[in-house]
């Protein structure tokens, strides 16, 4: 790795530890406040509650909204997307910090697929077209010079599909089927 892709690689490193670092004083924080409201059983309700609300949220389980880009992607003569290449935006996002994403309003989370049977994409099994509308929320500068920067998703396919970026305030409605896990146990 070149000396600059090194000190990036560091830095990410930093920001990733630093994170996970909040992350544990959060949860610290989390068990001291119920061991301080154990003795208020109504108490330890509301702070379960919020906690499952906080969950849902973060898996994809309500509807969200924030600032952040919608992407727009068309089919054009010269070529036609791919589920490879939804994939790929979806990933770059993903590294850009997006914390919600969805493509044609099927909520992208953990257990979703984006797949091509035949000739038509699937996402979450259901069947999306041209124009693909991808949302994401997230730091809005973030996300959209993570796609326009050289080598990034608008520069790589900008030649072969109409695409327009767009920044602002974003509705994403929550994942609609069932997460269930068939063989993950305790």
């Amino acid at each position: 790795m070149r000396e600059t892709e090194l000190k990036e690689a560091l830095a990410q490193y930093r920001a990733d530890y630093s994170e996970v670092q909040n992350e544990l004083k959060d949860v610290q924080t989390k068990i001291d406040e119920y061991r301080k409201n154990e003795e208020s059983e109504e108490e330890t309700i509301k702070l379960l509650e919020k906690d499952l609300a906080d969950a849902n949220m973060k898996i994809g389980l309500t509807d969200v909204n924030g600032e952040g880009i919608t992407i727009t992607i068309t089919n054009t003569t010269e070529g036609a997307v791919s589920y490879s290449d939804l994939l790929g935006l979806v990933n770059e996002l993903i590294l850009a910090g997006a914390e919600a994403i969805s493509i044609n309003d099927q909520r992208i989370v953990a257990m979703s697929d984006i797949v091509s049977p035949d000739n038509f994409i699937l996402v979450n099994l259901e069947r999306v077209s041209s124009p693909f509308v991808v949302k994401a929320i997230g730091d809005t500068k973030h996300l959209e010079s993570a796609l326009s920067i050289k080598g990034g998703y608008i520069d790589i396919n900008g030649d072969k599909y109409d695409i327009n970026l767009k920044t602002g305030n974003v509705q994403i409605n929550k994942y609609d089927r069932n997460l269930t896990l068939d063989y993950v146990k305790k």
